[in-house]
């Protein structure tokens, strides 16, 4: 795939588990960046300044406006993308890891043009038909352990016991190099249990999930939300800069169980963690149901 596959070898050599390569010329702008409008849609490869007079492979790319990438052709990539200045950043998961890195592009009356890693620029002419759509969770694993059931990408491990004789039980799924956590925990509570025994224990485990990272000895403090990842109940949030790492947690209330998400990261410009955390039936429903 002539776009990407050349960056991503040497991504993977590195073998870093995110990598950000300051671009040329930055700028701010990226929300009102008029490339950005009319970047938004779908265009064909017709002419690669690397390889002139040879046959190139059909590539499409499909820019949609929710930030989300497809690229269709020799390979296939389910990402994400942003326009900052002149550049794209283009976030990608590689052998379950989240690759990000810049593409300088140019936007004319001739298409598209993405700077190659070598020369010149590779040239795309928009496309009609209908702008094709990926779906990660289609490509994800279902797993069920006592109480629950998820899905989460192929490559992440899941470490899950059968519900104690209390009925508690915890989940925990992590990206391969551990840069991304969530943990759900289930605890046996019918409607009346005091809201303040729940939060307890919440403080309790985050205590212990941070006790060996950079923010070892951070408190929670109420996020000031009704929802983290579309999924309502009473949030909270431990965060540092540096290095960057950040904690959500929502509490969730159902009819016989509270179940509490963390979610543990450095970044997540994939938003995996709140497609994983969204995809969570407890007891048979749903985290996301009212």
């Amino acid at each position: 795939m002539k776009l990407f596959i050349l960056s991503f070898t040497l991504f993977l050599i590195c073998s870093c588990a995110l990598v950000i390569p300051q671009p040329d010329n930055t700028s701010a702008e990226s929300q009102n960046d008029p490339f950005e409008i009319t970047l938004h849609g779908a265009w064909i490869l017709t002419r690669d300044d690397e390889y002139p007079g040879q046959t190139f492979p059909d590539e499409r790319l499909y820019f949609h406006k929710d930030g989300q990438l497809l690229v269709v052709g020799q390979d296939f990539l389910c990402g994400r993308y942003d326009v900052i200045g002149d550049q794209i950043q283009i976030i990608a998961p590689v052998k379950g890891h989240e690759i990000a890195y810049f593409r300088k592009f140019i936007l004319d009356q001739n298409g598209l043009h993405l700077k190659n890693i070598h020369k010149g620029f590779a040239h795309y002419l928009p496309m009609q038909g209908m702008m094709e759509l990926c779906i990660p969770d289609e490509q994800w694993k279902l797993q069920a352990i006592g109480y629950f059931s998820f899905k989460s990408p192929r490559d992440w491990s899941v470490l899950g016991e059968a519900p104690n004789k209390e009925g508690i039980q915890e989940v925990r799924i992590m990206n391969p190099d551990a840069s991304k956590l969530l943990l759900a925990v289930r605890l046996p509570l019918d409607m009346g249990s005091p809201q303040q025994e729940v939060i307890k224990i919440t403080r309790q485990i985050a205590s212990k999930l941070l006790q060996d990272t950079p923010m070892a000895g951070f408190q929670l403090k109420p996020a000031g939300l009704n929802n983290y990842f579309g999924i309502t109940g009473t949030t909270f949030l431990a965060e540092t800069n540096n290095p960057p790492l950040t904690l959500k947690v929502v509490i969730k209330r159902l009819q016989t169980s509270a179940v509490i998400i963390f979610a543990l990261y450095s970044n997540d410009l994939l938003m995996e963690l709140e497609q994983v955390a969204q995809l969570i039936y407890v007891d048979g429903v749903p985290v996301l149901s009212d």
